[in-house]
């Protein structure tokens, strides 16, 4: 859109070339590409070829620090903010070539993690929080208990389950006989 604007000649096959050879080349690809934008730019004026120079670099970066890291974590399954981090730690030990396989790299070591190192629940222990006795509080699992107890004995379905008759967690029948009802 910028090379038509700027009125450049042949301004769609130099948007081809420039997003063909960012893409096969990356970090480094759109600066390379958009060498051959701005020469011919600067044929037709020189100050296109500033423009030319001032849209690459703000694209690479728009490139570089939004897109590049969604994209990648969408496609190798990381984070975006580890996918931004890796690239830019390893910049900064490698460089150009550290920029390139950062991405890869954690990648890998993600799922040498996730496959080779053991993962442990973690559980509500009472002894941890300080409480020996039954919560009062209502929770999931007191729910649970609760319908549990409901469920009918095995055999007493239908009518001729008498009231009183509920299952305890202990076996024992609600009606306080301890044979769980059947007397």
């Amino acid at each position: 859109i910028l090379l038509e604007i700027l009125e450049v000649p042949y301004a769609p096959a130099l948007a081809v070339w420039v997003g063909l050879v960012s893409q096969f080349i990356p970090t480094i690809g759109t600066y390379l590409a958009g060498a051959l934008p701005m020469l011919i730019a600067f044929t037709v004026n020189p100050w296109y070829a500033l423009w030319v120079l001032v849209f690459v670099v703000i694209y690479q970066q728009f490139e570089n620090y939004v897109l590049q890291p969604k994209l990648t974590s969408k496609t190798v399954d990381i984070h975006p903010a580890v996918a931004f981090g890796s690239v830019i730690a390893g910049t900064a030990l490698l460089g150009a070539v550290g920029a390139l396989i950062a991405i890869p790299a954690v990648a890998t070591l993600q799922a040498f993690l996730g496959a080779y190192v053991k993962r442990y629940d973690v559980t509500d222990d009472p002894r941890v929080h300080g409480r020996r006795g039954r919560r009062s509080v209502s929770g999931t699992s007191t729910r649970l208990r609760k319908l549990w107890t409901r469920r009918p004995e095995p055999g007493l379905e239908g009518p001729e389950r008498t009231e009183g008759t509920e299952r305890t967690e202990g076996g024992e029948g609600t009606d306080g006989t301890g044979d769980g009802g059947s007397s």
